[in-house]
């Protein structure tokens, strides 16, 4: 989108482009991410959301997350703003959010994740062979149980 094309913008758009320049210039100062939910703009066209969506353009970075229905979530072309759309398992669009954070919520991996991916590789780790390579020196794999 060119610089004249954003002179043409409708007002609700500017406005909420505006809104996302704030919450971007909040997470540069103090690291506090936050997330603006579409969904709940009442005075958002389709139109003036396609707008939207054109003004914030694309950015380097898309991924999708299928977990309960899947969510794609899309950079734009201002780094650290992210366009994260939630899909029922019936393909509907169920949410629809610009989160303004280093890494969108949904990409971040849960402690209980986590450490339930530690168990998983643990225990599918063969035992070393007699006669084989030590095991390499360094601390030891430890976890707390839930």
């Amino acid at each position: 989108m060119s610089e004249e094309d954003w002179e043409d913008l409708p007002q609700p758009v500017v406005a909420l482009l505006r809104e996302v320049a704030v919450l971007l210039d909040r997470l540069v100062r103090e690291g506090e991410p936050e997330a603006i939910d579409l969904r709940a703009l009442p005075v958002m066209t389709p139109e003036d959301l396609e707008s939207f969506r054109d003004a914030l353009g694309t950015g380097e970075v898309h991924a999708t997350v299928t977990a309960l229905g899947e969510t794609t979530v899309r950079e734009t072309a201002f780094p650290a703003v992210w366009w994260v759309t939630y899909y029922g398992a019936d393909g509907d669009i169920v949410a629809e959010r610009i989160e303004v954070a280093r890494v969108p919520d949904i990409l971040v991996t849960q402690e209980a994740d986590m450490g339930a991916g530690l168990r998983a590789l643990v225990e599918a780790l063969p035992e070393p062979r007699e006669g084989g390579p030590a095991a390499p020196e360094g601390p030891s794999i430890r976890w707390v149980e839930d």
